[in-house]
């Protein structure tokens, strides 16, 4: 956010909540919750305002924020490196019988790929980090999700189709 959308979020707070800040408070304010997108900063003060009751800390912009890319990770754009293994994505699918089951059906499951770092953001370290070689060795078949970058568009005769 630039700083003309904070001093607007800011003193729509100050008025709601009659608070007064000196302009180093302000300054210190913006400097901590600055990397916050505009859009989210607007939003974040709405809720504020129906829910709390006294003015905000920079630390409760900054949870809203991080719920939000936690509830959002699709609308989060981050660099992706091209990959070979992962396809880009960051993550590897495989089929898997669990171990003790007595049930006679597989399951899906992921791994973080360890060729890339494409998985940062979307993918926690506590899902362990393979390779297709480490994965096949160990008996699991891997699988292809659907991706953007092995899609192809299919040409289409769009008079033909359209009804009027």
């Amino acid at each position: 956010m630039d700083l003309d959308d904070f001093t607007f979020g800011i003193n729509r707070l100050k008025r709601f909540y009659a608070k007064k800040l000196s302009l180093d408070q302000e300054d210190e304010y913006y400097h901590r919750i600055k990397n916050i997108p505009q859009e989210i900063f607007i939003r974040a003060i709405d809720d504020v305002i129906d829910t709390n009751r006294f003015f905000p800390t920079p630390g409760d912009f900054k949870i809203y924020w991080y719920q939000w890319q936690v509830t959002n990770p699709g609308r989060i754009y981050q660099d992706k490196e091209y990959c070979a293994e992962c396809k880009g994505e960051g993550i590897l699918y495989f089929i898997a019988h669990p171990k003790g089951a007595t049930f006679n059906q597989d399951y899906e499951y992921m791994v973080r790929c360890a060729s890339c770092d494409n998985w940062k953001g979307d993918v926690g370290t506590f899902v362990p980090r393979m390779t297709i070689q480490q994965l096949e060795e160990k008996g699991f078949k891997v699988i292809q999700k659907i991706t953007w970058d092995n899609t192809q568009e299919t040409e289409r005769d769009i008079k033909s189709q359209v009804p009027f």
